[in-house]
C-alpha cells in the first residue's frame, strides 16, 4: 500500500468523522425543536442515516433523545409555570388541536407514565404529554425521567429498521433509489398525517 493511498483513506476517515459530528448535531438540535415547537419528528433524519450503510446510527440517537429530553423539561417547566398559556400556544402548532390535548389527558389519567410509551407510537407530540402532565399526579422527576426511554424507543426501533432493510431486503439497490424510498416514504406518511390530523 502506497503513501497516496494512505493519505485517500485518511482523508476520507476525516471527512466521515466529520460528516458524523455534524450528523450529531443536527440531531441533538432537531430532537430538541421537535419536543417545543417543531412538528416534523427526528425519526426523519435518523432513518436517512440507517438507510446510509456508512453512517454510524447509536451518537445520533442518544443526541436526539437529549435533545428531546432538554425540550420536554423546558415545555415541562413552561406548562408549571403558566398551564393557560401554554396549551393555548401548543395547539398552534400544525396538526396539535384541542382533541388532541384532550386525548393526551385521558391516556395519562388512564394509564399514568405507561402513556409516555403509547403516545410516540400513536404519532401523538410528546410536547403535549410534557404540558398536560402537569395537571396529574404523577412525580415531575419520575415523568422526566421515563421520559428518556419512551422517547428513545420509537428513535432505535425506526433507525435500525431502516438499516435491517437496507443491509437485507434492499441490500441489492443503490443509494440513490433508497433515498428516494426513503423521502417517498416521509412525504407519503405526512402526506396521511396531516390528512388525519389536519394542518
Amino acid at each position: 500500500m502506497n503513501t497516496q493511498t494512505l493519505d485517500y483513506e485518511s482523508m476520507d476517515s476525516q471527512l466521515n468523522n466529520s460528516k458524523s459530528k455534524v450528523n450529531n448535531r443536527i440531531a441533538g438540535v432537531w430532537g430538541f425543536l421537535e419536543a417545543t415547537i417543531f412538528f416534523i419528528v427526528p425519526d426523519v433524519l435518523l432513518t436517512y442515516l440507517g438507510s446510509r450503510k456508512d453512517r454510524p446510527l447509536l451518537m445520533p440517537i442518544l443526541m436526539a433523545t437529549l435533545g428531546a429530553f432538554i425540550g420536554g423539561l423546558l415545555m415541562y417547566c413552561f406548562g408549571h409555570s403558566n398551564y393557560g398559556l401554554s396549551s393555548e400556544l401548543i395547539t398552534r402548532i400544525p396538526a396539535i388541536d384541542s382533541a388532541m390535548t384532550e386525548q393526551v389527558r385521558i391516556l395519562l389519567n388512564e394509564h399514568g407514565l405507561w402513556a409516555l410509551f403509547i403516545g410516540p407510537l400513536q404519532g401523538i407530540p410528546f410536547k403535549i404529554f410534557a404540558i398536560e402532565a402537569t395537571l396529574t399526579s404523577i412525580n415531575p422527576a419520575l415523568f422526566l425521567l421515563i421520559s428518556i426511554p419512551a422517547r428513545m424507543m420509537r428513535f432505535v426501533l425506526l433507525a435500525y429498521l431502516a438499516r435491517l432493510l437496507v443491509t437485507t431486503v434492499f441490500k441489492s439497490v443503490k443509494q440513490r433509489t433508497l433515498t428516494l424510498i426513503w423521502l417517498c416514504g416521509w412525504v407519503g406518511f405526512y402526506g396521511f398525517y396531516f390528512y388525519h390530523f389536519g394542518f
